[in-house]
């Protein structure tokens, strides 16, 4: 591979922008030249920014299904949608039930075990997080978020541990050579999580939380700085339907790059996004579903460039598409599942992103 010192940089990124995954992942195995300049964060945001407009470029759903190890992929937009598994190695049977999705890894976890995994679906790479030494009872429980630090082009873990009538403490992990875990202290607030998955936006990372105060207990959203390290809360709109049954009902999306939150029940949708920082503007009210949807809510952006759609998990053998532009819904039923599966998790990704676990 002398050749290739010879030529350009910027000349090895625009012939390696050019092939598929696939095809660079074979690459990383010829020399360590290959494999250095694949695993390149400045070749992962050039991959990645050239990829967009690829006509093999792919967005794909992820499935998480309750009590199965191995996770499903589809693609909505092939002729048949076919459920494919997708295999995991090395999660020794955990029965992981919380996952999130942000820039080409996926995060699994759950509030009884103190320790996540990070995987790559495209690389089938997996490996599990430093576990955290910390003298804590086993009345605490975790929650995870995961997010990208924009300066730093790292990702970084947030671990919140929290128990009834316990101080909340968090902590955040820099994915990385030398990674440990560092406790923060910038909560402004006692506060505890609720069981749904955050979200990820542009260096942000939201998810909901329980707040106590001398009227009794409040639902707010907290807002999580990945570059500063510094948490904030956003008050929800005053309705109080909003307080009953959170977690089952409502959850968090992005919609145009901004933070939504998506509610079902009862055969209708209703979805507001928050405009300017703390405004909220209601994009959908009572908008009727065309069938009966599963509890808990699971849904996701399909971040189709042509379509702005919702995907909204209708049962286990299908799913249903809402076109936010055209106001009109779609339903895709999937092969390889059966009545019997529970979906449980459902997350957009793009199938473009390369990042190497070796790398981070």
């Amino acid at each position: 591979m002398a050749f290739l010192m010879e030529i350009p940089r910027d000349i090895i990124f625009d012939i390696f922008s050019r092939l598929s995954v696939k095809s660079l992942m074979r690459f990383k195995c010829v020399s360590k030249l290959c494999n250095s300049l694949i695993i390149d964060p400045d070749f992962v945001d050039f991959y990645h920014s050239h990829s967009i407009y690829r006509p093999d470029r792919r967005i794909k759903l992820f499935l998480r299904i309750w009590g199965r190890e191995n996770f499903y992929t589809l693609d909505p937009k092939s002729r048949q949608i076919k459920a494919c598994i997708t295999s995991l190695e090395n999660l020794n049977g955990l029965p992981y039930t919380k996952f999130g999705y942000v820039k080409g890894l996926f995060y699994l976890w759950s509030s009884c075990y103190r320790i996540a995994v990070i995987c790559n679906p495209n690389t089938r790479e997996t490996r599990f997080l430093p576990h955290l030494n910390v003298d804590t009872d086993l009345s605490y429980q975790c929650h995870y978020s995961l997010g990208f630090d924009p300066d730093k082009r790292r990702h970084k873990v947030l671990m919140t541990l929290y128990g009834t009538k316990k101080s909340t403490r968090q902590w955040v992990l820099t994915l990385g050579p030398g990674e440990s875990w560092r406790e923060i202290k910038t909560i402004p607030y006692n506060f505890h999580p609720l069981m749904q998955d955050g979200i990820y936006i542009d260096g942000i990372i939201y998810f909901f939380i329980g707040c106590s105060n001398s009227n009794g207990s409040e639902i707010k959203i907290a807002k999580f700085n990945v570059t500063t390290e510094e948490i904030r809360t956003i008050s929800l709109w005053c309705d109080e339907e909003y307080q009953v049954n959170i977690e089952w009902y409502f959850s968090l999306i992005e919609i145009k790059g901004k933070l939504a939150v998506i509610y079902s029940k009862y055969g209708i949708i209703k979805l507001w996004i928050l405009q300017n920082g703390d405004e909220w503007v209601q994009q959908l009210q009572d908008q009727v579903v065309p069938t009966n949807l599963s509890s808990p809510l699971c849904c996701t952006n399909t971040h189709d460039l042509d379509k702005e759609e919702i995907a909204i998990v209708d049962s286990p053998t299908s799913i249903l598409l809402y076109d936010l532009k055209k106001k009109t819904w779609r339903q895709i039923d999937i092969k390889g599942l059966t009545y019997d599966d529970k979906i449980i998790g459902i997350y957009s990704y793009d199938d473009n992103w390369i990042y190497s676990l070796g790398r981070i």
